[in-house]
């Protein structure tokens, strides 16, 4: 582990040490994990397989995969469960939506019947869970994003589940991901996912580039394929549950070409293709060259501010784990969920509400180079103690020792 900044180092460094004593101290506690999870489900959940993972790798526990459907439990299947030597779980919850997707006491009886002592959520937002008897059992788990390593238990394929899944449409895209997701090579190839392809110090060569690179999120496709920007009203009218989506695109399409204009070729500022960002917002399309994961980490790895927005239900998006991994300069819309640690507005990311306000204060970090190397730092600091997929499994399972025995965290 490197680091410009010998106190982030120092930091960084004896948090890992004192989980290696944990492990070393306590570890017959949690020598067998069990992991419980939906094979069907979306890779919101690999970030978690991948942390439990690597500390088997490294020795930390042993782990075995139990891959079955358990969604009746908690209403999705966005979940990881585990299990540990002495009967009790933990729940891994990776879901955009924080709010419960069954009637609290489902969720209670099912908190009960499973034994669950620590339920992890992604979108964790405290008064949700107020109705629950188990409130005090939900914790925030950190941001989310997409990634696997060798021996990912996500990215395994077995024959009959493959077959199963060819054989439902609905399923069936969850299993060409796999297959791709098996490449050396490929936009979806499990090796552009490694940490190691994210992750950078604060020291890193960086270039006078802005980065905002997002996709619009409106269902175009299910609703009306001829949609254009003439008859955009009349589909809101029919449909008015998405105009919190389409607002949510045109705050994107306004950012984007603000940032085109302000900077020029200095702003890597688009939308991925797709058939509404086609119709809708043509002239902000990105070159699918520019899309391509490779260009796209190096892109993002030597930007020099990297922005993003809110995503659905006002959701942290994957870009801004992606960044605080990368130790970037960020700037973005507030972050509705709580996350663990101290990560702050103003210390960790620059906060804006409207994208004219974006501009400003993506100025305001190129304009002060000294503030934005402050900033990665405290980044690179976050994501080693909170962040590697290692450490986000790893501080849940401290925080589970210590309240069975009592420590106040």
């Amino acid at each position: 582990m490197f680091s410009c900044n010998k106190h982030i180092d120092k930091q960084a460094k004896r948090c890992y040490t004192l989980w290696e004593q944990l492990c070393g101290e306590r570890g017959a506690q949690l020598e067998r994990v069990e992991l419980w999870f939906d094979p069907n489900a979306t890779i919101h959940i690999s970030q978690i397989l991948v942390g439990f993972a690597l500390l088997a790798q490294q020795g930390k526990l042993t782990l075995r995969c139990r891959r079955e459907a358990f969604a009746h439990r908690f209403g999705h299947n966005q979940v990881v469960l585990a299990r540990f030597a002495d009967g009790c779980a933990a729940v891994f919850d990776t879901h955009d939506n924080g709010r419960l997707h069954v009637a609290p006491e489902v969720f209670d009886d099912s908190m009960r019947a499973l034994a669950v002592r620590g339920y992890f959520r992604r979108s964790f937002r405290r008064e949700y869970y107020a109705a629950c008897e188990s409130a005090a059992l939900q914790h925030p788990l950190g941001f989310n994003y997409h990634l696997s390593c060798p021996g990912n238990p996500y990215s395994r394929i077995i024959p009959a589940e493959a077959l199963r899944a060819f054989r439902d449409p609905a399923k069936r895209h969850i299993l060409l991901r796999k297959l791709l997701a098996g490449l050396p090579f490929g936009r979806l190839s499990d090796r552009q996912f490694y940490p190691e392809c994210f992750a950078q110090t604060a020291a890193h060569p960086a270039e006078e580039r802005i980065l905002f690179h997002t996709r619009t999120w409106f269902p175009l496709e299910e609703h009306d394929p001829t949609c254009s920007p003439k008859n955009i009203e009349g589909l809101l009218a029919r449909y008015p549950n998405l105009t919190y989506i389409f607002e949510m695109d045109e705050t994107r399409a306004k950012l984007i070409r603000l940032l085109r204009r302000e900077y020029g070729s200095r702003a890597a500022a688009g939308f991925a293709h797709s058939r509404f960002a086609q119709a809708m917002y043509p002239d902000l399309i990105l070159p699918r060259t520019d899309t391509r994961r490779a260009r796209y980490l190096r892109t993002m790895r030597r930007a020099a501010v990297c922005l993003t927005t809110i995503g659905l239900s006002q959701s942290t998006g994957w870009k801004f784990g992606e960044y605080v991994s990368a130790a970037q300069a960020i700037v973005s819309e507030p972050l509705f969920f709580e996350v663990p640690g101290e990560f702050r507005a103003g210390e960790n990311y620059l906060a804006f509400r409207a994208p004219e306000e974006a501009l400003a204060q993506s100025e305001a970090l190129l304009c002060d180079p000294l503030r934005a190397l402050g900033m990665r730092e405290r980044n690179e600091a976050y994501y080693q103690r909170y962040l590697r997929p290692e450490a986000l499994v790893g501080n849940c399972l401290d925080s589970l020792i210590r309240q069975k025995e009592g420590v106040e965290g």
